[in-house]
């Protein structure tokens, strides 16, 4: 290969990273900015449950929200699992950067389905999944990003709640943060992150900032699943950017590696020109000798 040409081929490739770097640092910022949404929402989450326990211990009222219908007559989950009515909420995000990304959760799905659940996809990749089987669907959401279907959503599954439609409410997100990738937003007890209260973190609780009285169990309920929806929506815009972070590295890796054998393969291009001139010389300076 001639030296422009290899030369050229380095410059193309130190623009190519440049760009790709400056990708990767929009990547940076998103992902950075992400965390500190999880982390504010995580922290809501924590002072919803605190409260909803408090009201309920204040007010005596676990009612249908705070403990299922099966939990309330007693019944073993093993026979309870035979026909109590569950909802999954699949959050799902565009995959740009990963081939069968959601594989797992799609297997989660299929694993635990039961003729009695319900169903409602969020995101494209969510409801193609769905398209494929004869599962029944209460609802769909392309996205959620304004309010108006967040709303529609928690509102939707109060509903099904209050009118003893349902026994669990799962959301499925493809994040490491779940085991198993769900989480039990519904019953209140079972709630993965309900797990970690006690007595002690509830008495350090300052109630003096908010009455009590003023709220209602359902409107507690509805600020709770509204938070729960976003910090789902944001997890898996987080995935999509991480995978996109993980993709630039890649490609950075490889335009490096790139770049290196073209400077070897310049180097020795040098080397040969260099060679091949001082052979020149050589022969010129033979054939001056012999035509003297």
């Amino acid at each position: 290969m001639q030296k422009n040409k290899i030369e050229l081929k380095i410059k193309n490739y130190i623009k190519l990273k440049k760009i790709l770097e400056l990708k990767r640092s929009v990547s940076l910022i998103q992902i950075n900015n992400l965390q500190k949404r999880i982390s504010y929402i995580m922290y809501g989450l924590d002072n919803h449950l605190d409260i909803i326990t408090l009201h309920s211990r204040k007010f005596s009222n676990l009612g249908k929200f705070y403990i299922s219908k099966n939990e309330v007559l007693n019944i073993p989950n093993k026979i309870a699992g035979n026909y109590s009515k569950k909802l999954f909420v699949y959050f799902t995000d565009s995959q740009k950067y990963t081939e069968n990304y959601y594989k797992n959760t799609d297997n989660f799905i299929i694993e635990n389905h039961n003729e009695s659940n319900l169903y409602i996809p969020v995101g494209v990749d969510a409801q193609k999944f769905f398209e494929k089987t004869s599962f029944n669907i209460l609802s769909s959401y392309q996205n959620l990003d304004d309010i108006k279907h967040k709303s529609e959503l928690a509102n939707k599954i109060i509903e099904l709640i209050k009118s003893d439609q349902l026994e669990e409410v799962i959301f499925v997100v493809n994040s490491n943060k779940f085991q198993n990738f769900n989480i039990k937003v519904f019953p209140l007890t079972s709630n993965l992150f309900a797990k970690k209260y006690n007595q002690n973190n509830l008495n350090k609780i300052d109630t003096t900032d908010f009455v009590l009285d003023k709220f209602d169990m359902e409107s507690l309920i509805f600020s709770y699943l509204i938070s729960f929806i976003n910090f789902a929506i944001l997890e898996s815009s987080f995935l999509k950017w991480k995978n996109k972070l993980i993709d630039e590295n890649s490609k950075i890796k490889q335009i490096d590696e790139k770049q290196l054998l073209m400077k070897i393969a310049l180097r020795k291009q040098i080397q040969n020109d260099q060679i091949e001139e001082i052979n020149l010389i050589s022969e010129g300076n033979k054939k001056e000798t012999n035509y003297e």
